[in-house]
């Protein structure tokens, strides 16, 4: 089994769903591969604080 993962840091503090939603796509786009069997896929979102 193979596990690939990446992490990043927003580079302000958002509460914007289509903010969060670029970010995840380019780290997916970072390790996505053609041909591959896929089973499951997560975000962790850490270093929340209020609004």
């Amino acid at each position: 089994m193979s596990c690939n993962s990446r992490t990043g840091q927003l580079p302000h503090p958002t509460s914007s769903t289509p903010d969060f939603l670029r970010y995840a796509k380019s780290a997916l786009d970072a390790i996505f591969a053609f041909d591959y069997n896929y089973q499951k896929v997560g975000v962790m979102l850490t270093d929340l604080v209020p609004a």
